[in-house]
């Protein structure tokens, strides 16, 4: 038998003690990841975040409810009304009168709304105009900052909630209609919304907007502040227990704003004054802001125009930034009496009511355009306490297709302003639909237009967007990998299939489960697994119960965590499949391809003293060997593709060739770059990734040719694209030689056309035909297009139209159909002028001439 002492016995008790305390918490630690596994807090440092106060107000308590939509109940008639409510997107204040009250009974939450929708602009009352109407409601269940259910009215198409089956009538609605207005009541059962978890039981998150489709989205704040990226200050916390000491919102929101004053022809004399004197000034960024809102300002009055209401409040805001634009770059404007009257009045009004126009660290900002030479904006946000010593790392945030940039920030961008850990820059990046060549150097130029005025820390660049924005993040990655740190796509997709270049950056996708807009199992779940297999460090955040609207709370934090990797031991450099364009990852720059049509790519491995290759589809590539040497490898020689090895040179950049029998090497001491002479696919956006491009017509197709001017790769125009025009007669040699050219017309009508075909070209006309692949097209019945490079400078391209009929040189014409959706980027596309039809597609060789064989169908 064994005996303990009395000290033992106590350290035994201690120790049992502390065991099971500790088994107690690691119990209690267990249970909340199990019950919280889906939660974003995986990577989210919500909780370290000081988020800004937001109103908190109460739910009056309600009892035997009618759901009709009348508001005829004596709870609603004593609950208190929110109203003086604004629009987003900086781009001026709402223009109907909107009202809404919040009940609870029991667990259902009561939301009521009456909107005045005002007697058009001619005094008569439009009709059905209720039918336009649509609501989005956001409740979160306690304020978590992360996860939302998406709740989504339309008067047309009903209602829809991602992720909760229609039979478990969580919400129901209905409205009352009458001839200059509605009222509509939402019912919302708290705990059959339950999907992510069971809503708090005391405070939610609440978010409510309006829009009417009229010309276009005019959206409105009933609760919260409208955004298309949900944050957390977007919310006010309604009280469920009716206990909490409201706060109320006051200078968030602002009355209409009344104006004497006729806005259109205020408009149209600021416009005449610009047009007189803009060519006076110095092409500075005052002077290029002031174009970006005369722009803006023309846009406005066309669409006000156009809108039963003359959206007099939105003109308003415009003409006041336009005014502001002006007197910076001419003071004379500010004597006119009629503007003075004005401004005056619009002044006074924003002292008055400050709202969500309050002065902000936001700003907008202008680059001038390599492509086109115009002002393009973007917005800029730099700390309060900014230390112009200290470099920063940059956020470059990227809108949707639907949400393109307004005035000097939109009110969601203006999250956590007060701290003063990055420079952010949201791009208006051109026909963001595609994101394609225009958009792309939109985002370059004005990322550089930032380090040019600015401390960046290079090693901290990150590059993150929502819906199209992630597309087009998760296609610029693999282009510039060398350029981020770290990259998050949010509620987007891509259909690259080099997604393999990102092995050594760090991603973020967040995205909702029921998505109804790019579905995460049809669409970005194939991208997660493609780099998954790659090894890309990617993070994935999937949503339950989430439709498109996902959460952006701590999506910069996550981004601020890692650094750029500056020389990694391992690359994958791969071009696009349909898209096969030259480009550089890191320490490998791909210079030449084997089969120029053709998907290649490099991987590149350092192992001990020696650099692993193994190539596809290439016949010539460099290696940056300072950087590498800097880095800390000491390499001594390359291995090629298992079977070549060759010593590497002392120099700082050597060349690698492929003369289909050996790789030579050759040692340089500038970088190589990518030769724009020689031929590269891509077909008709070769005319816009390098260079400024110029569109050149005789005197019948200069209205054509306009409309030309302002298209990008998709077939539709874009108010913000707007290259030079010139006439065939008065072109210079030095632009044809400097440019891009876009000829408007054939040798038969374009001087110009007639005079570069006479040289080097790789399709001629011969009597009205054109004969490609042993197939003669007569050019009265057929149209066509060529691009190839220009004879003139063979480091820029040139894209010709020609057909005799000129029928074939029409806004809807085939003629302007760039090929962008086909399954190959073609050089020549003939079309039938008639039919309106695309018949055949070919591509040129190497040598820029014809490929051989049949051209392909369409």
């Amino acid at each position: 038998m064994v005996t303990l002492s009395k000290g033992k016995v106590l350290v035994m008790c201690c120790y049992f003690i502390v065991s099971l305390m500790f088994l107690l918490l690691v119990g209690c630690v267990v249970q909340k990841t199990n019950t919280s596994s889906y939660a974003p807090s995986k990577y989210r440092i919500v909780d370290q975040m000081n988020f800004p106060e937001v109103p908190l107000v109460r739910a009056n308590v309600c009892k035997d409810m009618k759901l009709d939509g009348k508001l005829g109940e004596a709870s609603w008639k004593k609950a208190r009304v929110y109203s003086d409510l604004t629009s987003d997107g900086g781009e001026g204040l709402s223009d109907f009168p909107t009202t809404c009250r919040i009940l609870l009974e029991g667990r259902t939450l009561w939301i009521g709304m009456k909107c005045d929708i005002p007697l058009d602009k001619n005094g008569m009352v439009v009709k059905n105009a209720y039918s336009k109407e649509y609501f989005e409601i956001f409740i979160d269940n306690g304020w978590t900052c992360r996860t939302f259910h998406q709740i989504e009215i339309d008067m047309r198409w009903g209602l829809s909630i991602p992720g909760v089956p229609k039979e478990l009538k969580a919400v129901e609605y209905a409205y009352d209609k009458y001839e200059m207005g509605y009222t509509a009541e939402i019912k919302i059962d708290l705990d059959k919304l339950d999907q992510i978890e069971k809503p708090n039981l005391e405070r939610i998150g609440l978010n409510i907007t309006r829009s009417a489709f009229y010309q276009w989205r005019r959206e409105q704040s009933l609760v919260g502040i409208v955004g298309q990226s949900q944050k957390a200050h977007q919310f006010w916390t309604v009280d469920l227990t009716g206990n909490a000491t409201e706060r109320l919102p006051t200078s968030a929101y602002k009355p209409l704003f009344q104006s004497k004053v006729n806005l259109p022809v205020l408009a149209k004399i600021i416009i005449s004054e610009w047009d007189k004197i803009k060519d006076q000034f110095k092409k500075d960024n005052n002077w290029g802001l002031m174009d970006i809102r005369y722009r803006r300002l023309q846009w406005f009055l066309k669409r006000a125009k156009k809108d039963p209401w003359g959206r007099k409040s939105q003109l308003a805001t415009v003409l006041y930034q336009t005014y502001l634009a002006f007197i910076k770059v001419d003071k004379t404007l500010s004597s006119s009496d009629r503007i003075i009257g004005f401004t005056k009045s619009l002044v006074k009004y924003s002292v008055e009511n400050p709202g969500p126009m309050m002065p902000s660290n936001w700003e907008e900002k202008a680059f001038f355009s390599s492509i086109d030479g115009t002002a393009q904006p973007y917005t800029f946000y730099k700390p309060r306490n900014h230390d112009a010593s200290k470099a920063y790392p940059l956020m470059v945030y990227l809108h949707g297709s639907g949400n393109p940039h307004y005035g000097a920030g939109t009110l969601f961008e203006r999250n956590f302003e007060h701290e003063n850990r990055y420079i952010k820059i949201k791009v208006n990046c051109r026909k963001a639909g595609k994101y394609g060549p225009i958009a792309t150097r939109d985002i370059m130029e004005a990322i550089a237009n930032v380090k040019k005025h600015y401390r960046i820390d290079n090693n901290r660049i990150y590059l993150y967007g929502y819906s199209r924005g992630g597309e087009a993040t998760l296609k610029l990655g693999p282009l510039y990998s060398h350029m981020w740190a770290g990259l998050a796509c949010l509620a987007g997709w891509s259909k690259g299939d080099n997604l393999e270049n990102l092995i050594n950056l760090p991603i973020l996708v967040v995205h909702g489960e029921n998505d109804s807009v790019i579905k995460y199992n049809r669409n970005t779940s194939i991208n997660v697994i493609k780099m998954q297999e790659a090894g890309v460090p990617i993070t994935v955040n999937l949503i339950p119960a989430t439709g498109h609207g996902v959460p952006h709370a701590g999506d910069e934090d996550w981004l601020l965590q890692h650094k750029r990797v500056r020389v990694p031991k391992k690359i994958i450099c791969k071009t696009e499949k349909n898209d096969p364009r030259l480009l550089k990852n890191y320490w490998v720059t791909l210079l030449g391809l084997d089969e120029i049509h053709n998907q290649a790519a490099i991987v590149a491995k350092v192992n001990k003293k020696s650099l692993d290759v193994r190539t596809a589809n290439t016949i010539e590539f460099a290696i940056n060997l300072i950087d590498l040497r800097n880095a800390g490898y000491k390499v001594e020689n390359i291995k090629i593709n298992n079977k070549y090895e060759l010593p590497l040179p002392l120099t700082d950049f050597c060349r690698l060739s492929y003369n289909g029998k050996l790789w030579l090497l050759e040692g340089l001491q500038k970088e190589p770059k990518i030769d724009l002479t020689k031929y590269q696919a891509g077909g008709v956006e070769n005319i816009y990734w390098n260079g400024p491009v110029l569109v050149v017509a005789p005197v019948e197709l200069m209205e054509f040719a306009k409309y030309v001017a302002t298209r990008d790769m998709k077939q539709s125009n874009s108010r913000f694209i707007k290259i030079p025009v010139k006439l065939d007669t008065e072109v210079t040699e030095k632009e044809i030689a400097s440019h891009n050219i876009i000829l408007v017309g054939g040798p038969q009508r374009n001087k110009l056309s007639k005079k570069l075909t006479s040289l080097e070209w790789p399709l001629k006309e011969n009597e009205n035909k054109i004969k490609v692949s042993n197939k003669e097209y007569d050019l009265n019945e057929y149209g066509y297009w060529i691009i190839t490079r220009n004879p003139k400078a063979h480091n820029r391209r040139v894209w010709m139209m020609s057909a005799k009929n000129i029928k074939a040189f029409d806004r809807k014409s085939a003629m302007v159909n760039t090929g962008i959706y086909f399954k190959v980027r073609p050089d020549i596309l003939i079309f039938h002028i008639k039919d309106n039809e695309v018949k055949a597609l070919q591509q040129l060789n190497v040598n820029w001439k014809l490929m051989r064989g049949k051209m392909y169908p369409w």
